[in-house]
């Protein structure tokens, strides 16, 4: 369809004011009915096939983001955009838009030239088969608000990386790099919603909108009324407009500059206006019935291109038991848990050839036989596999990892000693490389000024570990918390047993949030849902099988 020109004789012409006469938004209006008719005839999607690999992969030799959203204009957000705002009463088809806008842009392009942010803050339920493309770089719904602000951190520093990239190469558009990141979508279903649950989320979003287009990073947001929802600022960076029926004129006015939408009658669910440089063009959105088909096409088309699919931007927070996952295929590396950056979780794997004193401090005695339990499993696991590894045949993959030599490596654990009593038996297990020392305290401070002088270098080397929920008010000597590590923390506000601050060696300064793998945890079997029942056990018992303990703890009262 070629644009409006303008004229009287075109249905719906250009708006330079803030009104347009009635008779001009009944002429729109009937365009509109014209072209629904015309798509009733038309079956523009049952006269489409489902889309192959085949396909797909010649159509994403040559991507674009012009794509059709059933009959009426082509619509491009990079072009056209480079955000759009979506706008429309319960039940006028909004849902259906973003699903066919998002399954189009799939269509035209591969994950290494598009990929998706869904932000579905409406149950979760519009992007629930979106989730499984491989262009979803994240998903996060109203659900779960935790995840949610996770999402805007990865989104704030997905901002911050492109900006260097173009800052680097001294360009100011990422179509100017020679090998420019993917083009990130974000959809956004019932933005109201979002900043209502988040507040800080606005601020954010009008920044990430301002500096989108340079960026490639683009915003479609759907609201119910765009009049009271979204603020003037964001609206100003937004020229794509597309308004679905809405039950306000004054909302259509403010979408469109014209009352045209408030006429879309309910029986036309998926008509709409869309409006673009002062354009005003009908549109009816046909539903995409291909998705379950075009999921297979895509990760076939991905791999046949060798093109990999989005990575994950965020992921979901720590759990409160966090189960290691066994596997034939683990590296042998002393993996005790995973490390929580506020967006993303990776392994932590401690480092055997630099890291061989862990000071935990700050526990009583039930915490403390946990740490131990959790880190004595962790041995236990790494020495299994090892021997595993070397009374079988050595593969090509296997003498590529280095394994543990758990035979010269000792587990040692100190519960509570005593530096000036036993000063000389310390030093000698941190000068022997073939221990591995676990120190349990009660006060790190206390504990250091009593330690030798001349022993303060050994000690120096230890990783230190603080509980979480106390690291803020724990004095730690040349130790500090970052602001980024204090956000992590003020997002887990229940005390853990397994959750810590931990700091890295002085001479190596570094400050991260981490959590031990849970270890006796009881799994009991739910018929309708397999549900994880913490049930740790707090016993001097569990202290038996530990190669070494000085100072035990306390025994408990029966």
């Amino acid at each position: 369809m070629t644009p409006s020109t303008g004229r009287d004789d075109d249905p719906v012409g250009r708006n330079s004011q803030l009104q347009l006469p009635a008779e001009r938004s009944q002429q729109a209006l009937d365009a509109l009915t014209e072209l629904a008719n015309d798509v009733e005839e038309w079956n523009f999607e049952r006269n489409q096939h489902a889309p192959t690999w085949q396909r797909l992969v010649h159509v994403w030799l040559a991507p674009s983001t012009r794509i059709s959203l059933g009959a009426g204009p082509q619509i491009d957000i990079c072009t056209d955009g480079p955000h759009a705002l979506l706008a429309g009463t319960t039940g006028s088809g909004k849902s259906v838009l973003l699903q066919r806008w998002l399954y189009a842009l799939a269509e035209a392009n591969s994950p290494a030239d598009v990929q998706f942010i869904f932000l579905d803050f409406k149950g979760g339920a519009t992007f629930t088969h979106s989730r499984s493309l491989p262009h979803c770089a994240g998903s996060v719904s109203n659900l779960n608000i935790a995840h949610a602000r996770r999402a805007l951190r990865a989104l704030n520093e997905q901002m911050l990386l492109r900006e260097k990239l173009l800052d680097d190469a001294h360009v100011a558009d990422i179509r100017e790099l020679s090998a420019p990141p993917p083009r990130l979508v974000i959809l956004a279903d019932e933005f109201f919603a979002l900043v209502n649950s988040l507040p800080d989320c606005a601020p954010l979003c009008a920044t990430l909108i301002s500096l989108g287009r340079s960026l490639g990073m683009h915003f479609i947001l759907c609201t119910q009324n765009p009049l009271n929802q979204v603020s003037s600022h964001i609206k100003a960076n937004m020229p794509l407009h597309l308004c679905l029926r809405v039950t306000d004129a004054l909302q259509s006015v403010d979408m469109l500059g014209s009352p045209c939408a408030a006429g879309i009658p309910s029986t036309l669910p998926g008509a709409a206006f869309c409006c673009r440089d002062g354009n005003i063009e009908p549109l009816c959105v046909v539903s995409y019935d291909h998705s379950s088909s075009l999921l297979r096409s895509c990760l076939l088309a991905c791999e046949f291109l060798r093109v990999d699919p989005a990575s994950e931007l965020f992921s979901e927070p720590l759990p409160r038991i966090l189960l290691r996952e066994y596997s034939s295929n683990t590296p042998y590396q002393l993996t005790v848990g995973e490390v929580d950056d506020g967006m993303t979780r990776t392994l932590w794997t401690l480092d055997t050839s630099c890291c061989h004193l862990l000071v935990f401090c700050g526990l009583n005695a039930t915490d403390g036989c946990m740490v131990l339990e959790s880190l004595t499993e962790s041995f236990e696991l790494v020495e299994s596999a090892s021997s595993a590894s070397e009374s079988s045949e050595a593969s090509e993959a296997s003498e590529e990892v280095a394994p543990i030599s758990t035979s010269s490596l000792r587990l040692l654990t100190l519960v509570e000693p005593d530096p000036i009593r036993q000063a000389e038996e310390l030093s000698a297990l941190l000068r022997d490389e073939s221990v591995f020392l676990v120190v349990t305290l009660s006060q790190w401070s206390r504990f250091l000024s009593r330690v030798p002088g001349s022993d303060r270098a050994l000690w120096d080397t230890a990783t230190l570990c603080v509980p979480a929920h106390l690291a803020s008010s724990m004095m730690i000597p040349e130790k500090h918390m970052s602001a980024s590590v204090k956000d992590i923390t003020a997002d887990y506000p229940q005390p853990h047993p397994l959750r810590f601050v931990v700091y890295a060696p002085s001479s190596r300064p570094s400050c991260f949030y981490a959590q031990l793998f849970s270890s006796r945890v009881e799994v009991t079997e739910n018929p309708v849902k397999r549900t994880h029942v913490e049930n740790f056990a707090n016993s001097q018992k569990s202290l038996e099988k530990f190669d070494h303990v000085w100072f035990a703890m306390r025994k408990e009262k029966d």
